[in-house]
């Protein structure tokens, strides 16, 4: 299993090269920001105070400075992912190449928004964030409609995240219900939900960088922690593992004869005793050995093997 570590950067003027650099440095595979649209968000004639977003929205990038930036992200070797909530934001992404688009979830509602950005042929994360499984599952039916085959982020649009609210299980419920991949976008630093979130199967977990997200020293750790977990995860199948079988067979125990066993005898249970090395017959398998004849002599402490018996 492989992780994308993507690193949400702030659209601070001045900084985002910067921070770019950083996040390359640290381990990030790729770079999250969110993209303007073009005049900035649609208003209503009117704004009720109880509704005024606060600042709450995610600061965005220009459309050049989006352009400037990919040019930066394509020398690090990194992925850049816009981030868009509307299509006007989508539309000054399509000139710039992207390792994938991100559906910001204010606009996963928006089904025109998510048939547009999953039919413009890059790879579609879609930010499920505020919203039920059924509202999911009509952005998944658009997506797919228009030919993508998304990732599923989970998050917690609130920050600090709630401990009892980020419901990390829904990772699993997501993949179950609609056979995509899944990860988790993070508005706040937190390794531990990170690293518990790989270990659902998240294989794209988002964390903001910089101000107020993780430094470069934790993105690193951070980089390592997830490696680690995706490795160690492996595929689910049980098996001895290589490095295992030299132990095994040094601790295991093996049948042996518990007294001199004479050519033509029959095995009983009280001739039969365990013993390592685990490189002879197992004792799962006395029960079967139990009355065969004995081809040969065989001396009290000597491993049984099958060519021994009849």
């Amino acid at each position: 299993m492989s992780v994308t570590l993507a690193a949400v950067l702030a659209a601070a003027p001045g900084t985002l090269a910067r921070d770019a650099a950083a996040a390359a440095r640290a381990g990030a595979g790729a770079l999250v920001v969110a993209l303007a649209a073009p005049g900035g968000p649609a208003r209503l004639p009117f704004e009720l105070s109880d509704f005024d977003a606060g600042g709450a929205a995610p600061a965005a990038v220009s459309a050049a400075a989006f352009a400037a930036l990919a040019a930066e992200t394509r020398a690090l070797g990194l992925g850049l992912v816009p981030s868009v909530a509307a299509l006007g934001a989508l539309d000054a992404a399509a000139a710039v190449p992207r390792a994938a688009v991100h559906v910001d979830a204010a606009g996963l509602l928006d089904l025109a928004l998510v048939a547009a950005t999953a039919g413009g042929g890059a790879p579609l994360w879609l930010d499920t964030a505020m919203a039920t499984l059924d509202e999911v599952g009509d952005a998944v039916g658009a997506a797919v409609k228009a030919g993508a085959r998304p990732t599923l982020l989970h998050g917690l649009v609130t920050t600090p995240p709630r401990a009892d609210e980020m419901n990390l299980r829904a990772l699993v419920t997501l993949a179950a219900r609609f056979g995509l991949p899944v990860g988790l976008a993070l508005r706040a630093p937190s390794a531990p939900l990170a690293t518990a979130a790989v270990a659902l199967g998240a294989s794209v977990v988002a964390v903001p960088f910089g101000a107020g997200g993780f430094d470069a020293d934790g993105l690193a750790a951070l980089a390592g922690d997830l490696g680690l977990v995706a490795r160690a995860l492996g595929d689910g199948a049980k098996r001895v593992q290589p490095s295992e079988w030299a132990e095994r067979d040094r601790r295991h125990p093996s049948l042996v004869a518990r007294v001199d066993i004479v050519r033509g005898q029959a095995l009983t249970a009280d001739a039969v005793d365990v013993a390592p090395p685990g490189i002879g017959l197992k004792p799962r398998a006395a029960a079967g050995l139990v009355g065969r004849r004995a081809t040969i002599d065989i001396p009290a402490g000597t491993l049984i093997t099958l060519g021994m018996l009849e």
